[in-house]
């Protein structure tokens, strides 16, 4: 059990982070690790969830020749609305529809593996991203399949 600012807590450490990820004092937000090779790629692992709990992932590092088989997400990224998440157990803020819709692809049972632009890709990495977005034809043309979210029904 961890303790809070006022004591015992019940909540799981990343809940008070997610209360807390506006405090000066919370330095555990989310940072990119570089990309080795030309051909690594980041696949991100969704954890089960279902409800409007906290959507909760990790990325790892694969190979996009041998990644082995994961699902590509297309979606639009919507209003400039940011929703935390918990991204390799750090806080990191996402555009709204994009949270939606992790929400609701995740299963109940099992880790779900999907590659995601906005979050496999480092944005803040010029390089990184232009070399990334020239190979996404043939990244979503490795994926087992392509989910297209709509937005929630």
């Amino acid at each position: 059990m961890r303790l809070g600012r006022s004591g015992m807590s019940k909540q799981p450490h990343h809940l008070a982070i997610l209360r807390d990820h506006r405090s000066a004092r919370i330095k555990s937000l989310y940072e990119y690790s570089p990309l080795s090779d030309i051909d690594e790629i980041r696949l991100l692992f969704l954890s089960a969830g279902k409800g409007a709990s906290v959507v909760e992932c990790t990325l790892h590092h694969a190979s996009a020749s041998d990644s082995g088989p994961y699902e590509a997400l297309s979606y639009t990224w919507g209003a400039d609305i940011l929703k935390p998440i918990i991204l390799n157990q750090r806080v990191f803020h996402i555009r709204a529809n994009l949270a939606s819709a992790l929400q609701h692809l995740r299963y109940l049972d099992r880790t779900r593996i999907l590659w995601v632009d906005s979050l496999c890709i480092n944005q803040a990495d010029v390089k990184e991203r232009n070399s990334q977005v020239m190979r996404m034809g043939s990244i979503y043309e490795r994926a087992v399949s392509v989910c297209a979210w709509l937005g929630p029904a």
